[in-house]
């Protein structure tokens, strides 16, 4: 119910407060929270942060933004996999081992399309992430090399 609330928040745009948002630090911030899911999976998470990336949103909306792609790419990968995420200058890319398989890109960022073998998942995250995307004109792309490849780009 949070997740469907949430949904209709973002797509009303009743998230008018914004600011700089420093997610080079939110993704700092992220990765720390999240620390003792990816070590009870033998997770290993890099960070490549040269480049700083900042802009104008929501601080809240930024946070869920990238806190569903992080908790995805803990929560279907694979015991002893790896992530990898990396910042630039306008984009957030975080790659992960998991499933050997490719994902459907078609469906994956609809509501409710979730891996039926995960009983946790509601298939509501991915859904978020578009969401938030689509309110600020931001791109998010879904690639597959061997691993799972999430970017979100931010216009210039």
């Amino acid at each position: 119910n949070k997740s469907l609330l949430m949904l209709s928040k973002i797509e009303n745009r009743q998230f008018a407060e914004e600011d700089v948002v420093d997610f080079n630090q939110i993704v700092k911030q992220l990765v720390e929270d999240y620390s003792d899911l990816a070590e009870y999976k033998n997770i290993s998470i890099t960070i490549d942060d040269r480049e700083q990336l900042h802009f104008v949103m929501n601080k809240g909306l930024a946070l869920t933004l990238v806190s569903n792609l992080l908790k995805n790419a803990i929560v279907h990968n694979s015991n002893g996999g790896s992530i990898a995420i990396k910042l630039n200058a306008n984009s957030i890319m975080i790659k992960n081992t998991g499933s050997t398989v490719a994902l459907n890109a078609a469906h994956i960022f609809k509501r409710f399309t979730h891996n039926p073998e995960n009983e946790q998942s509601i298939g509501l995250g991915l859904s978020i992430v578009s969401s938030i995307i689509s309110n600020y004109r931001l791109k998010v792309d879904y690639s597959f090399d061997g691993s799972h490849i999430f970017t979100v780009t931010f216009p210039k």
